[in-house]
């Protein structure tokens, strides 16, 4: 299984739609903790818990900070939305994988309404979101991001 955004990190090549696009990020550690915590107290019922992560940044930035915090030569590459999914297509992408990365592209970073820092995960869990950096930091000492890329 493919797994989007890893091979091309490996490749040292990236290229993605909507570079300047900003995305309030959030670690999937900290979705796990607030929906277990939600989940399992009963005060929250009926409340919308909006997760977030702490800062808006964008894809040339989460590049950045990957290349630093693993030590490599990352390049980023600002391309169309439809040059991206021809490349999908190209890779033989499932057409519903396709459909989906192009309809988040189009229709969910680009709405203002997704590009908001909420403190829902502070409040939930009474501590700060995980930034993106920290996500990173942790991560590259997994060296996922410096194994050797093979096909």
């Amino acid at each position: 299984m493919k797994v989007f955004f890893l091979e091309p990190i490996l490749s040292g090549e990236v290229a993605l739609p909507m570079s300047d696009v900003l995305i309030p990020f959030v670690d999937v550690n900290d979705i796990a903790e607030v929906a277990a915590t939600v989940l399992l107290n009963d005060s929250y019922n009926g409340e919308i818990i909006e997760v977030t992560g702490p800062e808006l940044i964008t894809f040339k930035n989460v590049v950045d900070i990957i290349s630093k915090v693993s030590d490599r030569s990352l390049h980023f590459y600002d391309i169309t939305l439809e040059q991206y999914v021809e490349g999908m297509k190209q890779q033989e992408v499932p057409d519903n994988v396709v459909w989906l990365i192009e309809y988040l592209f189009k229709h969910v970073l680009t709405n203002p309404q997704n590009q908001l820092v909420v403190n829902d995960i502070e409040r939930v869990l009474g501590r700060k979101a995980t930034t993106f950096n920290e996500y990173a930091q942790e991560t590259a000492k997994t060296g996922i991001w410096n194994q050797v890329l093979t096909k």
